[in-house]
């Protein structure tokens, strides 16, 4: 009975907490040896641009901004560890987020944020400082802009969608 009325309280209280986080939506786009990346399908958008022929902002199909996760490999994170005293630096880096804009017609990429974790999610490094590069043919930043391309061409209304907002 005691045990019973434990886990009502416990319901009651769980119950009570605000649900205030968001969840993304998190979609693998990549994988290797040493990292697995993914995108958030719940955030994905196209970039507005002004059209003066209307005066309102409309969607820029051309130009893509999605938040990109990058979980580093336990294999990976231990063999730091071991080697440590060789290259005088520890990896603690478990998970990366960055917020990317893809350029279509350039094959360009944009990060405007970037913010790596602990494997406990507290915070080593945040930088918003902003820096492009180009898609190199054959690398996995290509591979990565085509999922994402891709995704967008097959959910354009729900890019066009999170582009407002809505």
């Amino acid at each position: 009975m005691k045990c019973f009325i434990r886990l009502c309280i416990i319901a009651v209280f769980l119950s009570l907490i605000p649900t205030m986080t968001y969840a993304a939506n998190w979609e693998k786009i990549d994988s290797s040896r040493k990292a697995d990346w993914f995108f958030d399908t719940d955030s994905i958008r196209y970039e507005l641009k002004h059209d003066d022929l209307t005066n309102q902002d409309v969607p820029d199909t051309t130009k893509i901004t999605y938040w990109e996760k990058a979980v580093i490999s336990d294999k990976v994170l231990e063999d730091a560890k071991k080697n440590a005293h060789k290259t005088h630096k520890i990896l603690a880096t478990k998970y990366g987020l960055r917020i990317i804009t893809l350029s279509l017609p350039n094959r360009t990429f944009t990060v405007h944020e970037s913010i790596q974790y602990t494997s406990h999610w507290i915070v080593l490094f945040h930088d918003t400082k902003e820096s492009s590069g180009r898609i190199v043919p054959g690398t996995r930043r290509e591979k990565r802009y085509n999922v994402i391309r891709e995704y967008a061409r097959t959910h354009h209304d729900q890019l066009v969608k999170n582009a407002y907002g809505n």
